[in-house]
């Protein structure tokens, strides 16, 4: 599930704690998520904003710039002429995560109590952080929100560019 995607993912930046052969094969999870079907991502912009999608955009890109793990993004250009990037949150990731989450803590508890030589890694508690930072990289309010924290705390804006956030346009599954 996405859980174990996201995951490799973040071991495959570890070279520290893999061998090479098993980073380079986590490695390809950065590019290898298949896109949300168009009707999908379009179904959950209209059930997240009230509107027909026509009625916001006078251009939704219908294939994604980036698919990843939670999310994808597409261009898009609001009917007011403003170009954007609309981030879309996966249907159904929250359950998906949740079951993965569950198997995984499943797991961390047989081998906590099994192998007392684990037991100084609490394994279950580590399951437990993991879960609390995965759901909420799931809630694009928090992003959104760390993001203008962001852009107004940079004091190299003329060398880092921090996108604007549209508030009317953001919320759990969508920026």
């Amino acid at each position: 599930g996405p859980t174990f995607v996201k995951i490799g993912q973040l071991l495959s930046t570890r070279p520290d704690l893999l061998p090479r052969d098993i980073i380079a094969e986590l490695s390809r999870l950065q590019d290898n998520v298949p896109a949300v079907a168009y009707e999908d991502v379009c179904a959950i912009v209209q059930n997240e904003l009230g509107q027909r999608i026509e009625d916001i955009f006078c251009d939704f890109d219908k294939e994604p710039l980036a698919a990843a793990s939670i999310g994808q993004v597409h261009r898009a250009c609001l009917n007011n002429g403003e170009e954007v990037v609309v981030k879309v949150r996966r249907p159904n990731i929250i359950s998906r995560m949740k079951t993965d989450l569950e198997i995984l803590h499943w797991l961390a508890r047989e081998i906590h109590e099994r192998i007392s030589d684990m037991h100084p890694y609490d394994l279950p508690g580590v399951v437990q952080t993991l879960r609390k930072s995965l759901l909420r990289e799931t809630d694009f309010t928090i992003e959104a929100n760390n993001s203008k924290i962001f852009a107004n705390s940079n004091p190299y804006e003329d060398v880092v560019f921090s996108p604007e956030v549209i508030d009317e346009f953001t919320s759990e599954r969508l920026l």
